[in-house]
């Protein structure tokens, strides 16, 4: 049934991104047979016989098992050679990142410095704070958190040092993570890969908030994948979170919101997520409402400021500019057009102007590229094929390390993936690029540098056998 369900969406990503690519342009008509064949190769599968289906499933799962029982400890001299590896080229990859000038007209970088600058003048950090609470501070399209830090000293210089650090305690924070885990083999190959990773390198020398978010979402699944007893025992794999964890997780994801509006949804993702689980291990009523309004306590502490600042400004504790942007076929102004009419009109002019295959046809047209984007920022490579053909490889390497794990956050993990990568499709045809799934990166990143590292105790216990 596994293979059969990948199979499937196999074909329907393969030829929806034949089609998609086949109307672009000569070029793009010739790299569109690269998923045309494997929506070829997914449908043999999928028409296969129930044997051959059944047979690959059982393999997989055979390998999968294998993989869990995987030897995780390794030479105390690899593991400095790769980590001083990782370091050396980290440090001169991202040198020559600094060196790269800074294009304030692209994505939001020059927005974000000229209204860093306003603030500094109004007041600075303390005074924007201020301001949210009596609700003057009208920037309804950049959330506050990333500007209070830029207007701090608001210039180039101190705004890519600022992305730089968030950038290198997430790196940090996952490498010491997975140690925990019982993998220092994963956190050097985690380092090695970011320091050549195009997206991750970007995201450290802009003028933008991504770099805070990426940190925020990244110590999130740090607090709830908390470290197992026995990484192989039943017993650690049907854990609950912690309640504190579950309180310090609310309090990250009310500081992601601060810095971008758009995680807004990993909050009800995360409540389903907590009521899923406490329903499968058959947990009490009561358990469930502590777990979640420990949760929603942590949020809200962190996340009331933006709120009382938009209810006192706008009338709606969760406004903001950019949600308008959802009912429309092109970029506009955000801010004339929610002023223009209310969201539920927008909305329902959208939908009685659109019919179900337009609807339907913008979603998964929107897939095919928000994948093309997510295994993108995954690879590496000078060119952006180069890179999705690698990120294709590390793709399969984040699918087979989420497969070996069995913990409740990496159902979480599956979850915000899922439905994430779904909304930004659906904003594509508004703003595409990496910075929206790259706040997730290392989260996948860390399920591939899992799975490279159970692959390569495999390896040594075969060569040792």
């Amino acid at each position: 049934m596994l293979v059969r369900l990948v199979a499937l969406l196999a074909l329907v990503w393969g030829l929806m991104a034949h089609a998609v690519m086949s109307e672009l342009g000569h070029r793009l008509q010739v790299i569109s047979t690269v998923p045309l064949i494997a929506s070829i190769v997914a449908f043999i599968v999928l028409a296969g016989p129930s044997k051959w289906v059944g047979w690959l499933n059982s393999r997989y799962i055979a390998i999968v098992n294998r993989l869990r029982n995987a030897k995780l400890t390794f030479s105390k001299q690899v593991i400095v050679g790769l980590l001083t590896l990782g370091v050396v080229v980290g440090a001169w990859t991202l040198h020559h990142a600094w060196q790269r000038s800074v294009d304030l007209q692209e994505t939001d970088q020059g927005a974000y410095l000229t209204t860093s600058q306003e603030i500094a003048r109004a007041g600075g950090p303390f005074q924007l704070l201020a301001q949210l609470y009596t609700g003057e501070f009208r920037e309804a399209n950049r959330n506050p958190f990333y500007l209070g830090l830029l207007c701090i000293s608001p210039g180039i210089t101190w705004g890519k040092a600022t992305s730089t650090v968030a950038v290198l305690i997430a790196i940090c924070g996952t490498m010491v993570h997975l140690v925990r885990r019982g993998s220092a083999l994963a956190a050097a190959l985690l380092l090695i890969w970011c320091a050549f990773n195009p997206a991750l390198l970007e995201t450290a020398t802009m003028l933008a908030c991504e770099g805070w978010l990426l940190l925020w979402i990244s110590a999130v699944w740090w607090t709830i994948d908390t470290p197992d007893v026995d990484s192989h025992g039943d017993a650690a794999q049907q854990a609950l979170p912690h309640w504190g964890a579950l309180f310090f997780a609310g309090l990250l994801l009310g500081l992601s919101w601060l810095t971008k509006g758009s995680v807004l949804p990993l909050v009800l993702l995360t409540i389903v997520w907590l009521v899923q689980l406490h329903r499968s291990r058959a947990s009490n009523r009561a358990g469930l409402m502590c777990s979640a309004g420990l949760f929603l306590a942590g949020w809200l502490i962190a996340a009331h400021p933006l709120i009382v600042r938009n209810y006192r400004a706008f009338g709606s504790p969760f406004y903001n500019e950019n949600t308008a942007l959802l009912f429309v076929d092109t970029y506009e102004d955000p801010g004339a057009l929610s002023r223009s009419q209310p969201l539920t009109m927008l909305a329902s002019e959208y939908l009685s102007t659109h019919s179900v295959v337009d609807i339907i046809w913008r979603e998964a047209s929107g897939i095919v590229w928000e994948t093309f984007i997510a295994l993108r920022i995954l690879g590496v490579g000078e060119s952006n094929l180069c890179r999705a053909l690698s990120g294709g490889l590390m793709a399969m390497l984040v699918i087979l390390g989420m497969s070996c794990q069995q913990r409740p956050s990496t159902q979480l993990a599956i979850i915000w993936t899922v439905t994430m990568l779904a909304i930004f499709s659906w904003y594509i045809p508004i703003a595409a690029g990496d910075r929206f799934p790259v706040p997730f990166l290392l989260i996948w990143l860390s399920f591939a540098a899992e799975a490279a590292a159970r692959l390569a105790g495999i390896s040594m216990q075969s060569v040792s056998s």
